[in-house]
């Protein structure tokens, strides 16, 4: 695990010239990931809420979760009231930029219902899997063990014919959600507006429905960091997991020129 330096107060989260703005992925980024129902619905551990109000306070508020998860579920373990960050759920779908604003989204795809409708079929004899129709996507979990290639290849190809629906392949999960509407436009959406607004964007993930976040930042002159072995070598620096996430962007709110540097990024 990385060691953190002194602080140093002289320092501000200014990187090629423009200040930083951060963009995190929640399950297997922030937090350990665990299989659907093994995460439950509290608050997250004060430590992490203690990161993420410092993270506040030294990026000036640009800061974001960035979450496959529904906004229902990210609301309960990020209270707002403890923890007023902006945060999207559902892969892009939905967002919020601040307290006062409500809830945004787009509209859920009318397709997603046939592939729903066509999974159950499919999946009706199947064991040891959880089929969840969300607001915005439709998800295949494995429970117990991955499913065999045969199974997969049947699920994969069960949108082919929609148009509206992209398959996404996930850590224990096949998600389909709408085409289009991905992390990294929920990046691009929030780098409208203040206070991301001209921010070099910093986007930390650790799945392939990250690489979105990945690409959106890039684009703009940003970096991508990448969190455990999955996606290890395609972003600018790579993480182990959580705990380094943590010690990272800790070091990240107190001196990000030494953090930058981490990854060989000039500051």
């Amino acid at each position: 695990m990385m060691d953190i330096p002194v602080p140093n107060s002289s320092s501000s989260p200014i990187c090629a010239g423009r200040k930083l703005a951060v963009f995190s992925d929640f399950d297997g980024t922030l937090i350990e990931f665990r299989p659907i129902g093994m995460v439950a619905l509290a608050p997250v551990d004060q430590e992490l809420q203690d990161l993420l109000t410092l993270l506040l306070r030294a990026m000036e508020g640009a800061v974001a979760v960035v979450s496959g998860r529904e906004m229902s579920s990210l609301v309960r373990l990020l209270p707002p009231e403890r923890i007023p960050l902006p945060i999207s759920g559902s892969h892009g779908a939905e967002w919020r930029l601040s307290l006062n604003q409500a809830i945004q989204c787009i509209p859920r795809a009318v397709a997603l219902d046939e592939v729903h409708l066509r999974l159950r079929q499919r999946l009706e004899h199947v064991e040891n899997v959880f089929l969840e129709n969300k607001d915005f996507s439709v998800a295949v979990h494995d429970l117990k063990a991955p499913l065999n290639q045969p199974i997969l290849n049947s699920l994969r190809s069960i949108a082919q014919d929609l148009p509206e629906v992209a398959t996404l392949d996930a850590q224990g999960v096949i998600e389909f959600r709408m085409r289009g509407v991905t992390k990294g436009t929920a990046v691009q959406e929030m780098m409208r507006h203040a206070p991301f607004t001209d921010r070099r964007p910093i986007f930390l993930g650790d799945d392939t429905t990250d690489l979105d976040g990945f690409a959106a930042c890039r684009a703009m002159g940003g970096l991508a960091v990448s969190v455990g072995a999955k996606l290890k070598g395609r972003g600018d620096l790579d993480l182990a997991g959580p705990d380094e996430v943590r010690t990272w962007l800790r070091l990240l709110a107190h001196d990000p020129a030494q953090a930058l540097a981490t990854a060989s990024i000039e500051a």
